[in-house]
């Protein structure tokens, strides 16, 4: 899910004292988030697809937004031939005054299916103006285009194949 910039909190406060704590404090949030995407990243025995969950923060204006990125790789009963793997990435951010943006981009051999959702129409009309420049850059990279499309409003949920549990506690042991 696309998460909203986040305020500098640290000028917020007066004494050092209660600086470092703030600091502490975001300082541990952040290590128990990265700690939560490397367990959902943990292989598991009776899965075969791989699955990389993270966050990218980008300093942005006043603020800190971040990129979640998720990539997937398909199982082996929806591939094609056992040589030619998919893999999915998936792309949630909301940056400045453009508002939600998602993304899911597949791979299957050199054929690159992309799809944009965008929750405001006037992110919706600017992505679309950039479409044949993705799409070129796609081309000169030596891809395939299946598609490329935006959408607007918000993607269907789950964004991830539901065949690949996206939890870390099994609840069925």
């Amino acid at each position: 899910e696309a998460q909203a910039k986040t305020a500098a909190s640290l000028l917020q406060h007066t004494t050092a004292q209660r600086m470092l704590g703030e600091l502490l404090r975001q300082v541990d949030g952040n290590l128990a988030r990265i700690q939560l995407h490397q367990l959902a990243s943990l292989h598991k025995e009776h899965d075969a697809a791989r699955v990389i969950s993270t966050e990218i923060p980008l300093h942005y204006g006043s603020g800190t937004d971040v990129f979640h990125v998720r990539i997937d790789e398909q199982p082996a009963q929806q591939q094609t031939t056992q040589r030619e793997k998919t893999w999915s990435i998936t792309l949630a951010f909301d940056i400045g005054e453009m508002g939600p943006v998602h993304v899911k981009l597949t791979l299957g051999g050199d054929i690159i299916n992309t799809t944009f959702w965008a929750q405001q129409a006037s992110t919706k009309h600017a992505i679309d103006t950039q479409l044949s420049v993705l799409q070129h850059n796609m081309l000169k990279a030596g891809l395939s285009i299946g598609h490329i499309v935006c959408h607007h409003g918000q993607p269907p949920q789950p964004m991830v194949n539901p065949s690949q549990p996206s939890y870390i506690v099994d609840v069925q042991a």
